[in-house]
């Protein structure tokens, strides 16, 4: 009970500083409404600062400005010109600022420049009639246009003389230029370039080094010389803009395009990695990668952007939030610090390439003393140099660079990644003059996500596994030339050869193939002599994955079964399985189907089945199927033979015959090429399809299982390839399924499925008032049954207990459509994959008390359909709960209306849709569950079989199906977790506090005293907002994490570090912060009065605190440091005073890291700082003082030591939540003489092993005790 005063007295906390605060904020706009400055801006240097189509500035630069106006309440008035205009502007006094530029001497003379705002890359763009100069000053040759007074002016008149750069005012004039042909180069900032390019239609035209820019610079606010007082005004808002600011405006134009997603996920790709990652002539994105991410998005149904960049700069996005995935990279020890990676999805093999006149057969152990060329730092230069140090190693700077130097015979051979060095060989028109000796390893490559994001990999994983293996290698068939560089080929291509079949093939290379010179589309002879058509395209794929080759003998069929039967011809591609074949032919697996049709003559009556033709002239092939089956099983047939199918549809025609029986493809084909008259599809010859096999000679039994393996590796998406190639079928937008012969026999004998349904239970299933099953469920039934020929009978007469029973008992029902998984039904009944899923949640009456779980309910009456897994779950794992069973939802609803219950636990999609549905305003969705609940299909225990069937089937339904089943019985788009309806009760009224807490923060650090009076005034108001934040924890979450320092500073300062930050409840009164401070680093690490909801919002008093000290204290001076956050929070929490109720502060450590210096400064609060060197733990006692706490004195100092930082000292800074925490028999705390040892037992380890041991015995000694605190360690060495 104590704790949950406390939380509620934090909570209220909250309300009131929000709303004081966000009064303070808008008097303060109001205060600095009339203040206001004119800024000028470049008005087509896109992205960067442009007008848009409506007229208006915008950029990443202008989105700075905006967000400065905001800070500073000044308003900011935005004056477009071209580019050298705004120059002119800033030069003359004519306006305030510039929005943007680079620093440059002669600028310098009018410009006072202020902080850097963005950064970019300039390049020049030439023709594709000019090849690329080695140097820059080859580009004296020619006359590069450039925007007059841009940077790029001034930098390459100093770099090739002013007679080669031509001054343009604006781009309209320097792209009209180039239009015309007058020049042929252009300079830029690279976006701009390529945007201005773009939007005249001359992309395809120009090219540029990407891995070569010009050089990099930041663009600076700027102002006219001399006025200090301004800068200092834009410096100090531009400074206020927090880093969580600046990431979101970065994420914005992650693309280069403001984003319209502000939910996409953002991917890093490098710009220049073909043919992996890299910019088109279009400006767009483009490579294997970008196409697996695209591929990605559309199975997991997110948006994506793509941000490009530098390789480096690929991590660096990564490891500051303005990239949520790196699109791929192999793993090192040091990425595995701060990234987490997922299943691998792509492997790089790295080759040795030489000219092709160099020796055959080279290898790298043969170039003892030749040179060898490698990128420099990359993987494969490091190998060179330490596998074989006898070769002569040459770092080349970049690809152009090594495949000249080969050229020129400067380098013997290159070291490289095989599809990056290709695409070079390509680019220069070289394929022919380069080969590749040998393949010498290779790299697996992962995606990445920051380790603090665990949820995000498993979406990564999730959508990687789901993307169909056939397109992956569509994709890489697009990519890669050579299969055998094609990973998810290779993946796939061993057939599993056994060493005697492998034996066979090299003494049996050719096999002869019985070809059909007139059996199109199946098969024909072209014009050439070719074996062409559908059955000639699977028998040579299918002997391409086993090494064999094919050679065709055409003959009449009747001439080619006789040289089948005499063994003159090893395989017949096409044949129907039949017992007089058996007796001279082996037979594979069935690799297609077709149907066969009745046709007769347009005047002959409808023919019902088969057996009408009885009595019948009919007319078949001789040797095919057909002649064997209707000799053997119809008997009064009049069988009329002739040679070959055609001539069969001629006889008909004519009217010699009543019908024809045969292939539909086939005659359907050849009744259109020879425009055949008066024939007509009279119906099918049965309602199974026909199954083609490849026939083989019975002497060859190791043929037999070469070609089944071969068979068994043609994808799905080769096999729609064949058959669209020749019928203009496509597979892949059917409702196709491959089932093998046992499969096929099995629905044969079970057409009939009796469902065991729930007819009150939508939107999953239920009976409409016209007594049709409906629903969700229905709709996938509906879908299934198409696609494997069953007809699925609702059997409406049984309850939903009566359906499982009869289930059970195997008497009345084959299978429920939509049912969980439990361990008692798993006795009786198989399981499908899931096909839905859906969170579960509670109803209660509207204004019923705020609850946040099904753990508030203790002793409450609960509603739930018996027999349901819902009320399984009651039953098992909350027997606290008084459970009411009831017999439908509606039922329960309008009992939870009356009170006669006090909540309801249903699925969200059914409490929604019935909610709805009855107009019960009176009910709300209360909370989330921890439950999520997967519908699958159950079917009986003695029918295994139709298990892989139906998941075969569900597998088949793609996600656009899936939309439309959805979107049919849904009245409500559902997300896992909570449902629109939930997101604008809950998270707006949320979002919009978080909003206005950061905006607190800042507030905060120059005013913050007068918040006590203000939360008192508006406690009352607020008593509702409390309960939204409350249940906002997690989301409070995300705030406090946001906060969080980015790991790129530790891994630049520390040579090895781990942080072990992991709060008692969802948030949590431990904090880590870090800054640059001049020159040097500082490092806080914190312990705040509390821990939850309390405790956090004290970690966001702190963050402003420590922000305001580092602006207000000298460099280094950590004492003083200490004392301004001491006397910041003392004051802002009214505890200077000697009257107030509150008495919170926090214990803090400070370290100070100086450049280039073997020493650190330390000063803490009541907290240690651990040392292990030699053996020994000495600990640095803190001043016994805490931070911002009632009673201590304001101008409290704090004690200051300067401490040695040598390679064998690790130090170790850690809350007193791991040293306070109960555990062990005696139920001791784990107290500071447990954790020296501790410390001293794992000095033989990795830091990051250090972690996992710490963890451990945490745990260990924690046991079934629980939490009592937060926990928090920093550990660091050099």
């Amino acid at each position: 009970m104590q704790k949950n005063i406390f939380q509620f007295k934090g909570l209220t906390l909250v309300g009131l500083f929000i709303v004081f605060c966000f009064l303070f904020f808008n008097s303060q706009a109001q205060s600095n409404a009339t203040q206001e400055i004119n800024v000028t801006y470049c008005i087509d240097c896109v992205p960067f600062q442009f007008t848009n189509a409506n007229g208006k500035a915008d950029g990443p630069i202008i989105d700075y400005w905006r967000l400065w106006s905001q800070k500073t309440g000044i308003i900011v008035n935005f004056k477009a010109a071209p580019w050298n205009q705004t120059l002119e502007s800033i030069r003359h006094n004519k306006v305030d600022a510039h929005a943007g530029l680079f620093y440059n001497d002669e600028r310098n003379s009018y410009v006072d420049y202020g902080v850097p705002i963005s950064k970019a890359d300039s390049h020049v763009f030439y023709h594709n009639s000019i090849a690329f100069p080695d140097t820059l000053s080859e580009l004296k040759a020619y006359r590069v246009g450039v925007l007059k007074d841009d940077f790029v002016d001034s930098w390459l008149q100093e770099k090739i003389g002013s007679n080669s750069v031509v001054q343009f005012e604006d781009y309209p004039d320097l792209i009209s230029a180039l239009n015309a042909g007058e020049i042929k180069l252009m300079a830029a900032d690279t976006p701009t370039g390529l945007f201005h390019l773009g939007k005249a239609g001359l992309l395809a035209n120009y090219k540029y080094e990407k891995l070569n820019p010009l050089y990099s610079n930041n663009f600076y606010v700027g102002v006219p010389k001399g006025d200090k007082r301004l800068l200092e005004t834009i410096n100090n808002g531009m400074n206020a803009i927090s880093n969580n600011e600046r990431l979101l405006i970065s994420r914005t134009w992650a693309t280069g395009q403001r984003s319209q997603n502000a939910d996409a996920t953002i991917i890093a790709i490098d710009s220049n990695y073909p043919p992996l990652s890299t910019i088109g002539i279009d400006g767009s994105p483009q490579g294997l990668m970008i196409d697996i991410w695209k591929e990605w998005a559309k199975v997991t149904g997110r948006k994506i952007e793509f941000k490009p960049s530098s390789w480096s700069e690929t991590l660096n996005n990564l490891r500051t939030g303005e990239a949520d995935i790196h699109f791929g990279l192999f793993k090192t020890e040091d990425r595995q610090q701060w990234l987490s990676f997922s299943t691998p999805f792509q492997s790089i093999q790295t080759g040795l390439f030489t000219k092709s006149d160099f020796a055959d057969e080279t290898t790298l152990q043969k170039l003892s003393g030749h040179s060898v060329g490698a990128i420099q730092g990359t993987y494969q230069a490091e190998f060179v140099k330490e596998k074989y140090p006898a070769i002569h190693f040459q770092e080349q700077n970049d690809r152009s660079e090594y495949i000249l130097s080969l050229m020129r015979g400067e380098i013997d051979a290159i070291v490289e990644e095989v599809p990056t060095i290709e695409a070079g060989f390509a680019r220069y028109g070289l394929n022919g003059a380069i080969k590749r000796q040998e393949n010498l390893f290779e790299n697996l490559v992962f995606a990445g996500v920051r380790k603090d994001n665990p949820s995000l990999l498993k979406v990564v994983n999730d959508g990687l596994s789901s993307i169909p293996i056939e397109k992956l290698e569509q994709i890489e068939a697009r990519w890669f030339s050579n299969p055998s560089d094609r990973y998810f080929t290779r993946q796939n291509k061993d057939v599993g050869l056994t060493q005697q079949e492998i034996d066979w093939i090299k003494s049996n290379p050719v096999i002869s193939i019985a070809a059909t010179p007139d059996w199109p589309p199946f098969e024909w002879r072209d014009d050439a002599g070719k074996h062409k058509g559908i059955l000639a395209d699977f028998i040579k794929a299918t002997a391409e994955k086993v090494g064999l080759k094919t050679t065709p003998v055409f003959g009449p069929w009747i001439e080619l079964t006789d040289k089948l039967k005499n063994k003159e011809i090893d395989v017949a591609p096409g044949l129907n399985e039949t017992p007089e074949r058996k007796k001279y032919l082996f037979f594979t697996e069935a690799f297609t189907e077709y149907f066969s049709a009745i046709y007769t003559s347009k005047d002959h009556p409808p023919v019902v089945d088969i057996q009408a033709l009885n009595g019948k002239t009919v007319v078949v092939e001789k040797g095919f199927a057909f002649a064997e089956i209707f000799a053997r099983d119809y008997p009064e047939f009049k069988l009329v033979y002739v040679e070959t199918t055609l001539q069969a549809l001629q006889k008909l025609s004519t009217g010699e015959v009543d019908a024809y029986v045969g292939n539909q493809l086939v005659s359907n084909y050849l009744i259109q090429k020879y425009l055949l008259k008066n024939i007509k599809s009279a119906g099918y010859y049965n309602r199974t399809s026909g199954r083609f096999r490849f026939g083989i000679r019975n002497d060859l039994p190791l043929l037999q299982s070469i070609l089944n393996k071969g068979l068994a590796t043609i994808s799905p998406k080769e096999r729609n390839r064949i058959i669209s190639t020749h019928t203009g079928i496509d597979l892949s937008a059917s409702n196709h399924i491959a089932l093998n012969d046992a499969e096929r026999n099995w629905i044969a004998e079970h057409r009939t499925i009796r469902l065991g349904v729930d007819s009150a239970w939508p939107p999953f299933e239920y009976v409409d008032g016209s007594g049709q099953y409906s629903g969700l469920a229905a709709g996938y039934i509906q879908a299934l049954s198409k696609r494997l020929d069953l007809e699925m009978i609702p059997q409406h007469h049984l309850t939903w207990g009566e359906a499982i029973k009869a289930l059970e008992n195997g008497s009345e029902v084959d299978m429920l459509p939509g049912v969980a998984v439990s361990e008692e039904r798993k006795k009786f009944m198989n399981f499908t994959k899931p096909y839905l899923s859906f969170p579960t949640v509670l109803a209660t009456q509207e204004k019923a008390k705020f609850i946040s779980g099904l753990k508030d309910l203790k002793g409450k009456r609960v509603g739930v359909i018996e027999g349901y897994y819902t009320h399984h779950l009651l039953q098992t794992n909350h027997t606290d709960i008084l459970i009411e069973p009831i017999a439908s939802v509606e039922t329960g609803l309008k009992a939870l209306e009356n009170g006669e219950i006090d909540a309801f636990f249903d699925n969200l999609a059914v409490i929604t849709y019935e909610k709805d549905r009855l107009k019960l305003e009176n009910i709300k969705i209360a909370s989330a569950t921890e439950y999520t609940i997967d519908l699958s299909m159950g079917v009986r225990k003695d029918w295994p079989e139709l298990i892989p069937l139906l998941n075969k089937a569900i597998d088949n339904i793609d996600e656009k199906e899936r939309t439309r089943i959805q979107n049919e019985w849904m009245a409500v788009r559902v997300n896992i977790g909570t449902d629109f309806e939930t997101i604008l009760m809950w998270g707006l009224p949320i979002i919009g506090g978080a909003v206005i807490i950061i905006a607190v923060i800042s507030i905060w650090n120059r005013k913050m005293g007068h918040e006590i009076a203000e939360r008192k005034k508006a406690q009352g108001e607020l008593s509702d907002a409390m309960k939204h934040i409350e249940a906002s924890i997690n989301y409070a979450s995300h705030i406090q994490k946001s906060i969080l320092p980015d790991q790129d500073l530790f891994i630049k300062l520390f040579k090895e570090y781990f942080i072990f930050w992991e709060p008692r409840d969802v948030v949590g009164g431990d904090i880590y912060w870090a800054h640059k401070w001049g020159e040097g680093t500082v490092l806080c690490v914190g312990d705040c009065t509390g821990h939850g909801v309390p405790g956090a919002f004290m970690t966001l008093i702190t963050t402003g605190a420590m922000d305001k000290a580092l602006i207000e204290t000298d460099e280094g001076n950590v004492s003083a440091f200490l004392n301004k956050v001491h006397q910041t929070v003392q004051s802002n929490l009214g505890q200077d005073k000697d009257n107030g109720a509150s008495d919170d502060g926090m214990e803090l450590g400070v370290c100070y890291f100086p450049t280039q210096t073997d020493k650190m400064i330390y000063s803490s609060a009541r907290f240690d700082l651990f040392i292990v060197e030699d053996n020994e733990v000495s600990v640095i006692k803190p001043t016994k003082k805490g931070i911002g706490y009632r009673g201590i004195d304001f101008d409290q100092q704090y004690e200051q030591h300067e401490i040695s930082i040598g390679n064998n000292k690790r130090f170790y800074m850690t809350s007193d939540g791991l040293n306070d925490q109960i555990g062990g028999e005696r139920r001791r705390a784990f107290g500071k003489r447990r954790l020296k040892k501790l410390l001293l037992d794992v000095q033989g380890m990795e830091m990051t092993q250090q972690k996992e041991a710490i963890h451990q015995a945490l745990l260990e000694h924690q046991g079934d005790e629980t939490r009592r605190d937060d926990v928090s360690i920093f550990a660091f060495g050099f």
